[in-house]
């Protein structure tokens, strides 16, 4: 669909938490990584709850099953006393913001006591003199104590993951929501990494799930020799730079409420309801109702679905084919599919038959190649307003590309959305797209 209609400029709510550690990943190994916590001798969980959260296979099975066993170690980062920490061997209840100070004393007692796997730092890393470096000059106990923890603390932990056989982190939205979150997403890699705690079983590796990388890798700028990046994709409008190929989404109401002849000018929303659940829910009402053309493809009414000029209904997970794309387990790693339970009720189809039934509607003519060349904005001027024609929409140039904007005024969306719902009916709420066209349906 993205490519069909040539967008180039895309969101999600991993933007607001995700895009920093996927950064780093990427800058750091070129790819997403993950640890192998069901083999791991030594777990650090930092800023997570796995507890009540989950994040990995048997989340309650394994804590237990680590916090009884003798050979194993469980270390938690946490400023609250979780049920993970009352599992946990060690618990840095560490001062709220201040996990970057905890990390870098950990880093610096490894280094300064020289509990490095030199072969293995050698063959398999770069750079790492200059971190080496850096972490020499670090007073372990100044920082611990700043962080609001025992030196003591924070050095077994630091020795429980050096001197571990295997070692694995998990971090989560505890940490990245959290100020300095870029900052400790690199110190967690480098723990894992100057230990060696990388690519065998037990430890850090590249994650192998079937829907591949969260993160794009193709936004990371050029270093310099001084280690000063540059070079990067930025937002159209604001200039915002644009991490994992997502555009920072607390960034888009200020690029669509503006007259920039490069503002977003229509959205196609799927699984997400940003009307709510982003930040500053009033400047996204504003901008979405600003916006020439809003599609969303949802499970509910949402207050987003409320703001559509059309909706394409999805079945709930219940009710059709689903998936969990969050198995990131190494080396082994199992896609679960699982079959619906009910039948689903109503004119809806999942969320892939959508989108194959609009994909279809691209093709100018039968016999036509189902490719999708040609500029961008050019070309979904044209397939847009096919696609919405079955509803009773007169067929308008909608521009969703800011490099082919068409004329825009403030009065002009309200107008046409007005005109549509009457088309569509008093009450109509959800709509249905199938290869024959497209059915209304009254709540």
């Amino acid at each position: 669909m993205i490519a069909a209609l040539g967008i180039k400029y895309k969101t999600n709510a991993l933007a607001q938490e995700k895009t920093g550690f996927g950064w780093m990943m990427n800058r750091m190994f070129g790819a997403g990584v993950h640890g192998d916590l069901e083999h791991a001798q030594t777990l650090v969980i930092v800023g997570k709850n796995p507890w009540q959260s989950n994040g990995f296979q048997r989340a309650r099975i394994l804590l237990r099953e680590v916090s009884k066993d003798p050979q194993r170690t469980l270390i938690v980062v946490d400023p609250k006393r979780t049920e993970t920490a009352e599992l946990a061997d060690i618990h840095l209840a560490v001062r709220p913001g201040r996990d970057a100070w905890v990390l870098s004393a950990m880093i610096a007692h490894i280094v300064q006591n020289d509990l490095l796997p030199h072969d293995w730092l050698t063959e398999h890393s770069v750079g790492g003199e200059a971190v080496i470096a850096h972490f020499e000059a670090i007073d372990v106990v100044a920082y611990a104590e700043f962080a609001g923890l025992k030196a003591v603390d924070v050095i077994a932990a630091a020795e429980a993951v050096a001197n571990a056989q295997t070692a694995a982190l998990y971090e989560d939205i505890g940490l990245q929501m959290a100020p300095h979150s870029t900052l400790g997403s690199y110190l967690n890699l480098l723990l894992m990494a100057i230990t060696g705690h990388y690519g065998r079983q037990g430890t850090m590796a590249v994650t192998a799930n079937l829907p591949g990388p969260f993160f794009s890798n193709s936004d990371q700028g050029v270093v310099d020799a001084d280690g000063i990046e540059s070079g990067w994709r930025t937002s159209p409008v604001t200039g915002s730079r644009i991490v994992g190929g997502l555009v920072p989404c607390n960034d888009v109401p200020d690029a669509i409420l503006t007259d920039h002849p490069d503002r977003y000018r229509a959205m196609f929303i799927e699984s997400g309801n940003p009307a709510h659940s982003l930040a500053n829910s009033k400047s996204w009402r504003a901008a979405l109702r600003a916006l020439d053309l809003v599609v969303v493809m949802d499970i509910a009414m949402t207050e987003t679905a409320r703001l559509a000029d059309y909706i394409l209904p999805s079945p709930s997970q219940y009710e059709k084919w689903e998936a969990t794309f969050f198995n990131f387990e190494h080396p082994a790693n199992v896609h679960h599919l699982r079959a619906p339970v009910i039948t689903a009720a109503g004119n809806v189809l999942p969320e892939p038959e959508i989108t194959a039934a609009s994909l279809r509607r691209f093709v100018d003519r039968p016999g036509q190649s189902r490719t999708f060349e040609g500029c961008c904005g050019a070309r979904a001027r044209r397939v847009w307003p096919r696609l919405l024609r079955p509803y009773g929409a007169k067929p308008q140039a909608y521009a969703i590309c800011p490099a082919h904007p068409v004329p825009h005024t403030r009065a002009e969306p309200a107008r046409r959305r007005r005109r549509r719902r009457r088309l569509l009916g008093l009450g109509t709420a959800l709509c249905r797209v199938t290869q024959r066209g497209c059915q209304a349906r009254r709540v």
